[in-house]
């Protein structure tokens, strides 16, 4: 209902403004008609760059806010994804690096990862952070989910990721995903995750 009223508030300020410019334009011809045609011609070339200058500027600086606005968001974007990711992978590798993430730590993380997601993450990014979470308890399928949410990271901040899925990027910090298969890799990956946790 919202966005309809704001559709229908849409048109009628486009209809405003165009009910303007056409007695603008009328006014002009009334006023125009009655002057000389030596008067009219630089009459019509100074109001023609007038209003292409006052057009233009209009233009370039609602073009320069809207750009602006975006590289702000992707840039926060940047940060709370980047927080997710390196968070995760502490969680998951954290038992070799000799670091493993402690309960508290893990809550911590979560509920940041929570509210920047909430924030500031795409509508994909957030679908499948709680895919992933609901996927934690079948391993393999935990994986997968893993690798679609950074496939899904990499979509909202520009990347292509042609010829990218799930288990090219898992095969990044996996290094037996082809040989040993997504589900074995996952048991031993996030098998040592939860050993970590308690």
């Amino acid at each position: 209902m919202k966005k309809f009223f704001q559709v229908l508030m849409g048109f009628a300020l486009l209809g405003a403004i165009g009910y303007g410019l056409y007695a603008l334009v009328r006014y002009f011809i009334a006023v125009a008609s009655e002057l000389e045609a030596t008067t009219m011609g630089p009459l019509l070339v100074a109001a023609v760059t007038l209003f292409g200058s006052v057009l233009t500027m209009t233009l370039g600086k609602h073009l320069e806010s809207r750009a602006l606005v975006k590289k702000e968001l992707r840039e926060r974007k940047a940060k709370a994804y980047e927080h997710m990711i390196k968070g995760l992978l502490r969680l998951l590798f954290g038992a070799k690096l000799e670091n493993p993430m402690t309960t508290v730590e893990w809550q911590q993380f979560y509920v940041e990862t929570v509210e920047n997601l909430t924030i500031w993450g795409s509508d994909e990014v957030v679908r499948t952070y709680g895919q992933f979470r609901q996927g934690l308890t079948d391993v393999p399928e935990a994986m997968r989910l893993l690798g679609a949410l950074l496939l899904a990271v990499r979509k909202d901040l520009g990347h292509g990721n042609v010829g990218l899925t799930p288990s090219v990027l898992l095969s990044v910090f996996v290094n037996d995903l082809e040989t040993v298969g997504a589900g074995e890799v996952s048991k031993r990956v996030l098998g040592e995750a939860n050993s970590s946790e308690e």
